[in-house]
């Protein structure tokens, strides 16, 4: 029997996960950070041969229609252990833009009531410079003809250590490429380490202001 899950930022329980699921086909929603929920469905349904209550996930009973939510998951710690992205099965070369999305971390170290990044992720936590620098390596290698990267981090310097060892690291490698991502607004971003992070072949950064007025805020 086919078994359909949902994960995503938009299944998460504080966004519309419930909802996506009461509304959907799929029979399940990694309910936070999916990692350790997946493999935990996997082990239950190798096991019992059928969804069963799992911290992490929400899943319909067909038996009677309702939806069980199994409580939330922890945060998951270490970033470096996760595997670098696969793109084996998409035919990279045949797209128009030749860009790959890297991440540096999850989360954000704001907590501005506009936005639900800190809501969903609850806390920043962030990769080592030199996994980031690694991945990168990793996707040139397997995929020379890739230009560009994009962090799809909310903000790629929400830990400035992170950042400027980064750049060091890929300004010392030689490696030609071209980075962009969102940032925040910080003191530290001055115009000569700006001119580093361009040298490196940082394009372009995307600022969050959202709006110059405090009542819109």
């Amino acid at each position: 029997e086919k078994i359909i899950i949902l994960g995503g930022s938009h299944c998460f329980r504080n966004d519309r996960g419930l909802e996506i699921l009461r509304d959907s086909e799929a029979d399940a929603i990694c309910t936070g950070e999916g990692e350790d929920s997946f493999c935990n469905i996997l082990d239950i349904i190798k096991t019992t041969g059928m969804l069963d209550k799992c911290v992490g996930i929400a899943f319909k009973d067909k038996k009677n229609g309702i939806i069980i939510d199994g409580r939330e998951g922890a945060l998951f710690e270490n970033l470096d252990l996760l595997p670098f992205a696969d793109f084996s099965d998409f035919r990279l070369d045949s797209y128009r833009e030749k860009m790959l999305p890297v991440l540096i971390g999850r989360g954000c170290v704001n907590q501005c009531v506009f936005c639900s990044e800190w809501v969903r992720f609850k806390r920043y936590r962030h990769r080592s410079a030199k996994n980031v620098f690694e991945e990168i390596k990793c996707q040139k290698e397997k995929h020379p003809f890739i230009e560009q990267f994009y962090f799809n981090d909310s903000l790629v310097n929400a830990d400035m250590d992170v950042l400027k060892e980064f750049c060091l690291l890929l300004a010392g490698s030689g490696m030609r490429i071209k980075w962009c991502g969102q940032a925040v607004v910080r003191e530290e971003m001055d115009l000569d380490f700006l001119k580093r992070m361009k040298e490196t072949g940082c394009q372009w950064l995307s600022y969050g202001v959202e709006s110059g007025s405090n009542a819109i805020l």
